[in-house]
């Protein structure tokens, strides 16, 4: 049995997942410019689908000469239809995301939540139609803009835990920062679920661990919610 392959690739990093028998097998994360698949599973790849971020020559050298892979765009055929007005400026790891979420819980109204550079929120009712979302800035942006828009407010880590009675001035950006979007999560998981009668919530993203570590809703933490999405499309094609 041959591996449908998925992979997201950003402005530096690449995150690929191998699957088969419609189960993820093996994955892993590569970095530009030298990222290269393991050989074994570029040998076995007999499917492969993209979504990508960036400017860099995506395709070349990444898969056997005879696959040819699937770029993701809005203006693919998807599995799940959208209303979104401005198709061509989503970006395809949220619409990967929400096709994650409709993998995991076919017939179900999902929200997705992906927490990485920006934290993003999309719904699909029912499986079948996605309603839109938001876009708001992600941790470490909010750290950023506090440094960069002010004249005196230095550039800090972000806390472990919110506690938002902080001392001194760099723990109350560490904790506006994270605290603010735990805060923010949390609301916006209640705005949906009081509206959404047993809505599935999911996080994903590089920084959804510890989002998820300091809201009180409980959420389905899902590392690989873009590359399931990915085999759901890439399968919605080639089956």
């Amino acid at each position: 049995m041959g591996i449908k392959l998925t992979l997201d690739i950003g402005n530096t990093r690449v995150k690929w997942g191998a699957f088969s028998g419609g189960l993820l097998q093996d994955k892993g994360i590569g970095h530009f410019p030298n990222f290269q698949l393991p050989e074994d599973i570029a040998a076995q790849t007999t499917h492969a689908i993209v979504s990508a971020t960036g400017s860099h020559n995506l395709l070349s050298g990444f898969f056997p000469e005879e696959v040819k892979p699937i770029l993701l765009s809005a203006d693919l055929d998807l599995p799940v239809k959208s209303d979104y007005l401005t198709p061509e400026t989503i970006g395809t790891d949220r619409i990967a995301a929400y096709h994650g979420a409709v993998a995991l819980f076919p017939g179900e109204t999902s929200l997705s939540i992906d927490a990485g550079t920006c934290i993003t929120y999309d719904l699909v009712e029912n499986s079948e139609e996605h309603r839109g979302g938001m876009i708001s800035p992600g941790l470490k942006m909010r750290l950023r803009a506090m440094n960069e828009f002010t004249h005196a407010l230095p550039l800090v880590e972000l806390p472990p835990k919110a506690a938002p009675l902080a001392l001194s001035t760099a723990d109350a950006l560490g904790q506006g920062a994270l605290f603010g979007a735990a805060c923010e999560v949390e609301g916006i998981i209640g705005y949906f679920k009081d509206r959404f009668k047993g809505i599935k919530i999911l996080l994903t993203g590089g920084d959804a661990g510890q989002l998820a570590e300091n809201i009180r809703t409980e959420v389905v933490l899902e590392p690989d919610l873009v590359l399931i999405g990915l085999h759901e499309i890439l399968t919605h094609h080639v089956n």
